[in-house]
């Protein structure tokens, strides 16, 4: 009996299925199977990578960075005399200037029982009463005072005569207070013609050795009494200090050039050349011993003077310092000191890389300064610009 239609088609239908999948598994098989050149481009060793760096022409430095602060070169203890008001306290009786701001010549410095303490420029302290008729290097340094502050007295110098007492009337009037007198100065009496002379009294004059000044810190209050030393004046030019390890304390020495970055100049930085002026012992910290360089603090501090005078309103500003540690003298031929080896007799050479492949050079050297040595090429040719070997 002969074969049905639906069987012959079932038949047919199980050829194509099967050929299907004989397909696929062959596809399958084909994306599994790796060539032998591509096997062989996986398991080949990888190239080695040269790292270069180029020969270079120029002045080598190293420096050392530090933090420091902007400080006056010396300090003047102020301290007040008795007040001068019969029956008076000496309380504080205007507000007292702030730390940071600066007293020139002639300036009240502070206001003590309502009398003006003034700022003349001097060396010599403020040891007595002056008066018509004295004599002496105090008396010198009130004229000048006076001069400088546009108050010339016609005197001969180091006298109080009748010009200086004339001076400083007018002097206190500017300033906005009477002019001092006292009922007890007989001797000025006489010395002015029976009427009542100018007596400067001695606590309402301090001579400070410069000016201008910078105050430091105070101690004055308003309302309150005065203590002493009542101000401390930052004097002299500005400078900054620069604390240093021991470390870095043997890499720095007077002269060497330094680099100040200077912040609080109205909110900008402000940069100046300076150098080093010396190194000294940092001071001992409060309630302890100085520093060790270790773990106690700095040993020594970096006094650096710049070029250019720096502003008063400047100091405890924070500074940067770049203190060049070493130098050449000009530019020379170097290579990156990763860049020497050493052959086997000894000698230095660095290799060029070329296009045609490599060159060893043999080279004189030099000190290596940040990084870098200077070299010279004692055999063949070593030019800035070209490539060496540093590393692979």
């Amino acid at each position: 009996m002969g074969a049905g239609p639906g069987r012959g088609r079932r038949w047919w239908m199980r050829v194509a299925v099967t050929g299907v999948i004989l397909i696929a598994a062959a596809f399958w098989a084909g994306t599994r199977v790796t060539s032998p050149a591509v096997l062989a481009s996986r398991t080949r060793a990888a190239s080695r990578t040269v790292l270069t760096a180029s020969v270079v022409w120029r002045r080598l430095s190293e420096t050392l960075t530090v933090p420091g602060k902007v400080e006056p070169a010396g300090s003047f203890d102020v301290y007040f005399g008795p007040v001068t008001v019969a029956g008076a306290q000496p309380i504080v009786t205007a507000t007292p200037r702030r730390a940071g701001s600066v007293v020139t010549n002639g300036a009240v410095l502070a206001e003590i029982a309502g009398r003006p303490v003034f700022a003349l420029r001097g060396a010599t302290p403020m040891y007595r009463d002056l008066t018509v008729g004295d004599q002496g290097r105090d008396v010198l340094q009130l004229q000048e005072g006076l001069a400088a502050a546009g108050f010339g007295s016609g005197d001969a110098p180091g006298v109080f005569g009748a010009g200086t007492e004339s001076a400083v009337r007018g002097f206190y009037h500017a300033a906005g207070y009477a002019p001092p007198g006292s009922a007890t100065a007989a001797r000025s009496r006489a010395a002015s013609g029976g009427r009542a002379a100018i007596v400067v009294p001695q606590a309402e004059v301090v001579f400070v050795p410069a000016l201008p000044a910078v105050v430091e810190s105070t101690s004055l209050g308003l309302g309150r009494p005065v203590t002493d030393p009542a101000v401390v004046l930052g004097t002299g030019r500005l400078g900054a200090v620069l604390p240093l390890t021991t470390a870095q304390s043997a890499l720095v020495s007077a002269g060497d050039g330094v680099t100040l970055y200077v912040s609080g100049m109205g909110g900008q930085l402000a940069v100046f050349a300076a150098r080093v002026t010396r190194v000294r012992p940092a001071p001992a910290a409060p309630g302890g011993a100085g520093g060790t360089g270790g773990g106690g603090g700095p040993a020594l501090e970096a006094l650096i003077t710049s070029r250019a005078r720096l502003n008063l309103a400047l100091v405890g500003a924070v500074v940067t310092g770049r203190i060049i540690v070493s130098a050449t003298s000009g530019p020379v031929l170097a290579v990156p000191a990763a860049a020497l080896y050493s052959s086997p007799d000894g000698q230095a050479i660095v290799t060029v890389i070329t296009r045609g492949g490599r060159v060893a050079v043999p080279v004189r050297t030099g000190t290596m300064i940040g990084g870098y040595v200077p070299v010279q090429a004692l055999r063949g040719r070593l030019t800035a610009g070209e490539q060496v070997l540093v590393g692979e």
